[in-house]
């Protein structure tokens, strides 16, 4: 398998894991909002190391949703590099 082979199998592999990751997060839904609503009240409260930890995954995930969309517009909007020569 060539560059431009294991480049595709890269990009299909990761539209494979964002469906897998959006399929999670729908899934469990109910308790992501739960979780936001007890992290309020603790951040409310006070508890530090909760707040800490919760901006931690928020964190992580606006930078897993920064890299999908980076590497959609890498593969579906920016050219390849790829040149077809024909004589």
């Amino acid at each position: 398998m060539n560059r431009y082979g294991w480049i595709e199998v890269h990009n299909w592999a990761g539209v494979a894991l964002l469906a897998i990751v959006l399929l999670h997060i729908i899934l469990h839904w109910s308790w992501l909002v739960e979780t936001t609503k007890r992290a309020r009240s603790y951040i409310g409260r006070r508890v530090r190391k909760v707040a800490e930890l919760y901006v931690a995954a928020v964190v992580l995930f606006m930078l897993f949703l920064f890299e999908s969309l980076s590497g959609f517009v890498l593969w579906l909007i920016l050219p390849r590099g790829r040149v077809i020569i024909t004589i």
